[in-house]
């Protein structure tokens, strides 16, 4: 995890880093650490995460949650 921090310091503006740190989050069980960094990846790149995150196994317990469902289905708005 503190190399994707330490990506993100450098680069706060590149949603991959901020996607591939949700998905390390959710392996590791950490509900909200993941869906805030998710959140930031779709405020980057809305069209291309959420399609991504649709998909992606790593948040297969995330499926059924509300706020996961929410980010996925709106746009990147705060």
């Amino acid at each position: 995890m503190s190399a994707y921090q330490q990506a993100v310091r450098l680069n706060p503006n590149f949603y991959l880093t901020w996607y591939n740190q949700a998905r390390c989050y959710a392996l590791q069980g950490q509900k909200d650490q993941t869906l805030a960094s998710l959140h930031r990846a779709i405020q980057l790149n809305p069209e291309t995460v959420q399609s991504l995150a649709q998909n992606e196994s790593d948040f297969s317990e995330l499926y059924q949650e509300e706020q996961f469902q929410h980010l996925l289905c709106n746009s990147a708005k705060p």
